[in-house]
């Protein structure tokens, strides 16, 4: 007769976020950055100077000044970072403040940069941009809308907006803004400033001399210049949530020994972890697995083997260049339908009844995943599950029982999964 049993593994996915890039329509995507836009200037200590001449020449081709805070700077790289623009990775500089009208001579002073922008975060209502080729002669400029906070839409729509504008300069600099025309749209929009910032002072001076009564806010003017610039705009929904979820799919597979063929099957996989993707991140996750059935035949005796693996437990998230290291440490249990079968040779055994079994199991893995556009993911991990209790399957014959099957307790196994935040 087979004796008890427990069975195998189950396997975990990746879920996971990184920094977004912003998807659309294709049309639509460039029709914003050949309008032609809004945004800043500047010079300030460089954030990661490269290592060799060569790499130096990659990380100037596009170079890319934050204006305002050492946060803004963390906030706005984390945006772009997780993957090169235009064939290499940019240079990051940062600036308290600076004058728009410098970026008419700024490529001059730096004739080995491709591609100049500025990012300008002073308004916590928009982020302004700003673009300049390397033929000083073409330019973008644009305004990207902000919530109160920097959700997931903010980051989608200025991840979008930089890497179009860069892209859009690096192979087509003429379908942009002459330098006639960034004037006449600098000086437009300096002197709307003058006459907002005029408005609100007077509608200040009147509340203070006439406090009961209601003063409603300055109409908010729009530039129109040629091209005319076109501010992109967000939707007006509820701020995104501070935890990052994401659900995966997944196929993996355990060598489980002792005589057993390899276990494999799919599983789903639900993971959350903190929407940071610059520095580490400590999560948690949940899998559940279905294994295909799998058989052993022995002399005298055979067994069939189909198992449902539940895990759970914590996950380290560690950022590596674009792509995301993940450690998780879970702990679950291996439910198997055990089906005894006849032997290859002799197929008269009293078999015993078909029954499920329970085994507690540990799992630890490292894996890697890298984001596929803003919402997709794909990851792969080694793995290995770890049964504290040993499991064998026995025949019993003239009241001797002997071992038929002892796979082994510690069981490497490799995954693959597709996820989605």
């Amino acid at each position: 007769m087979i004796g008890p049993a427990t069975g195998r593994r189950g396997a975990w996915g990746f879920a996971k976020s990184s920094p977004a890039f912003a998807s659309g329509p294709t049309i639509v995507r460039w029709a914003i950055v050949l309008t032609g836009l809004w945004g800043t200037s500047g010079s300030a200590q460089v954030d990661e100077p490269p290592s060799s001449p060569a790499r130096a020449a990659d990380a100037a081709a596009v170079e890319i000044t934050v204006v305002g805070s050492p946060r803004d700077l963390q906030r706005i790289r984390s945006v772009v970072r997780p993957r090169p623009i235009g064939g290499s990775a940019p240079r990051w500089t940062s600036v308290a403040r600076f004058d728009p009208m410098e970026i008419l001579e700024a490529v001059r002073d730096s004739p080995s940069t491709v591609v100049h922008g500025w990012v300008d975060t002073s308004d916590p209502r928009r982020v302004r941009l700003y673009f300049a080729a390397r033929s000083g002669q073409r330019f973008l400029v644009r305004d990207v809308e902000l919530s109160r906070n920097f959700d997931e839409v903010d980051r989608e729509s200025l991840a979008s907006v930089v890497e179009l504008s860069i892209t859009a300069l690096l192979e087509n600099e003429r379908a942009s803004l002459t330098r006639a025309q960034m004037q006449q749209v600098l000086v437009a929009r300096e002197q709307v400033a003058r006459e907002q910032a005029a408005r609100e002072q007077a509608a200040r001076e009147q509340a203070a001399h006439e406090p009961q009564r209601d003063v409603p806010s300055p109409p908010h003017s729009e530039i129109v210049a040629t091209p005319p610039p076109i501010t992109a705009t967000r939707g007006s929904g509820p701020s995104g949530p501070a935890l990052r979820v994401d659900l995966g799919v997944f196929y993996a597979a355990n060598a489980p020994g002792g005589g057993l063929p390899v276990a494999h099957g799919p599983g789903l996989d639900l993971a959350l972890a903190g929407r940071t993707e610059d520095r580490w991140t400590l999560g948690v996750w949940l899998s559940g697995q279905y294994l295909w059935a799998s058989q052993f035949a022995g002399d005298s005796v055979g067994v069939e083997l189909q198992s449902i693996a539940l895990r759970g437990g914590l996950e380290l998230l560690l950022p590596v260049l674009a792509s995301q290291m993940s450690a998780r440490l879970g702990v679950g249990t291996d439910a198997v339908y055990l089906s005894p079968r006849p032997g290859s040779i002799d197929p008269n055994a009293m078999l015993t009844p078909a029954r499920w079994s329970e085994s507690l199991a540990l799992t630890v893995a490292v894996g890697i995943r890298r984001n596929l556009g803003s919402r997709f993911i794909l990851g792969g991990a080694i793995f290995a599950d770890i049964l504290p209790t040993a499991v064998h399957y026995d025949q019993s014959a003239n009241g001797m029982s002997s071992e038929v099957i002892s796979p082994r307790r510690i069981r490497p196994g490799l995954m693959l999964e597709i996820g989605v935040h």
